[in-house]
């Protein structure tokens, strides 16, 4: 009978985290969906919509929190001018909680022409726009995002103009934070332009 009821309770609790699961990884209108990871004692966690993160990295030396956007459409092979990708991000406490290249979306770029990523495009939230903040949204389609790959572009069209050949690769963008960080990243999506 002891038997019967453990197995009962891991069938519940295998449920729970299956349901959990379901909740966590709501596609968007545009079949993007969220997905957590986290290491080094950094944690993320993903609002029951599935569409807002929470990262916290922690800090003496921070971990590390993200997000990747599993895309309900396949992006391999897209041009890079056909696709723009964004997030939002916000801090929990009131002093600005970027820096040093953290919170920052990467892109997978295949620059072969074989569908296989090669690389990753980062746009940085400390260097899109004037000065960091408490606030803000990282976006290939704003002027004043600068582009890192194998050198610094002053933002994703002139990454786009100089690399015209380049395409979208097998891989998921994702947003990571392995500065010190503690807030909300949200609107994160890939959508054709």
């Amino acid at each position: 009978m002891k038997r019967l009821i453990f197995v009962f309770a891991l069938l519940v609790a295998a449920s729970s985290l299956v349901a959990g699961s379901a909740l966590a990884a709501k596609p968007d209108g545009a079949g993007n969906q969220l997905r957590c990871f986290s290491g080094g004692g950094g944690t993320c966690t993903l609002d029951r919509a599935g569409k807002t993160a929470f990262l916290v990295t922690g800090t003496a030396p921070p971990g590390y929190a993200g997000v990747e956007l599993v895309s309900g459409k396949s992006l391999i092979g897209r041009t890079l001018s056909s696709i723009d990708y964004s997030f939002s991000y916000a801090c929990d406490v009131g002093d600005p909680c970027v820096g040093a290249g953290s919170p920052r979306l990467s892109i997978p770029i295949d620059s072969t022409g074989d569908g296989v990523t090669d690389a990753y495009a980062f746009l940085h939230a400390n260097t899109c726009g004037t000065t960091p903040s408490t606030s803000g949204t990282v976006s290939t389609t704003d002027p004043l995002c600068q582009v890192y790959y194998d050198t610094i572009y002053s933002n994703w069209d002139a990454f786009v103009l100089a690399n015209p050949t380049y395409t979208i690769g097998n891989g998921h963008g994702w947003v990571v934070a392995d500065d010190d960080f503690e807030g909300t990243i949200s609107n994160f999506s890939a959508k054709k332009s």
